[in-house]
């Protein structure tokens, strides 16, 4: 009886067990738009790409609590004046609430060449 009670515990974890992608979305392109927000959210950034995942379909957002803000923030800024290509990862179970369009809460950024 306890070998089965094991055999199940292991099955049902596994079910209901979410995948450690859960919600994320990757992205590789360009930024075509940044706004800032001096009140909404306590200055909420928005990002603009080419194509964006349809989880995403916004684009993506990065929020001024996050502890990486301002290296990220910084990050994205000279990659957009120098017109580099991204690779971004977005958080879709995290969504901007500043728009009906969904944008995916930013968790990673990076340089692509």
């Amino acid at each position: 009886m306890n070998h089965r009670f094991k055999a199940v515990f292991l099955l049902v974890t596994f079910i209901v067990m979410p995948s450690a992608n859960a919600g994320q979305q990757d992205y590789q392109g360009k930024i075509i738009k940044m706004y800032a927000y001096a009140q909404y959210g306590g200055g909420d950034i928005q990002i603009n790409v080419t194509n964006p995942p349809a989880k995403c379909a916004g684009g993506f957002w990065l929020s001024p609590d996050d502890a990486g803000f301002d290296s990220t923030l910084s990050f994205l800024l000279s990659g957009y004046h120098a017109k580099t290509k991204f690779q971004l990862t977005g958080d879709d179970t995290h969504l901007w609430g500043g728009s009906g369009t969904p944008y995916c809460r930013l968790v990673a950024v990076g340089y692509v060449q």
